[in-house]
């Protein structure tokens, strides 16, 4: 699609209309569906309800051989098609936000397994019974946060500090939602 001269036209054509204004977002939201997509479909993949919670094993097998066949993928492609790319959100980026994804679950889960030896973990459950307002909430503060504070420039100690509460405040959306069985889906 984007080897097709799509990427030029994003990065160099000139901004004339409504659309050439807002190409990145327009042609970035369907690939940001896509992962967004992917994510539900591994999350129903790797979250059987039947199953009992104790196979954790095969569910941490699972999240490590998805993760590295999309690090592989994601390498293939940024090596042989187009380099990563957040702005043209090309293939290459959608398998590195989803190895990123999947590798920082297996993270989580680890730790989880370590410390707390519960068989589910509170976050992912909040977040995993909203996911799609949970995105859009964590897409929202990105958003005010970008506006409202130039983060590239900030020290590392704010920049921590501004992770930190961006994390918590969506989690706390999540879980708040969750609390209250408020399931914001209509399909």
């Amino acid at each position: 699609f984007l080897s097709k001269g799509f990427s030029n036209y994003i990065i160099v054509y000139p901004r004339e209309d409504f659309f050439s204004h807002n190409r990145e977002g327009i042609m970035g939201s369907i690939t940001y569906s896509a992962i967004y997509f992917m994510g539900v479909s591994m999350g129903n993949l790797l979250t059987d309800k039947n199953r009992d919670h104790k196979d954790v094993k095969r569910y941490h097998t699972a999240i490590v051989t998805f993760a590295l066949v999309s690090g592989a993928w994601s390498l293939l492609a940024h090596l042989y098609l187009e380099k990563i790319s957040r702005r043209l959100t090309n293939m290459a980026y959608v398998m590195f936000v989803i190895n990123l994804n999947l590798t920082f679950m297996w993270f989580l889960l680890v730790v989880d397994r370590l410390c707390i030896k519960k068989s589910v973990n509170w976050v992912i459950e909040s977040v995993n019974f909203n996911q799609l307002p949970t995105f859009l909430v964590a897409n929202l503060l990105t958003g005010a946060i970008n506006l409202s504070i130039r983060t590239l420039f900030s020290p590392p100690g704010e920049a921590f500090a501004i992770i930190i509460g961006y994390s918590c405040t969506f989690i706390l959306v999540s879980a708040i939602l969750k609390h209250f069985s408020l399931k914001l889906k209509y399909w």
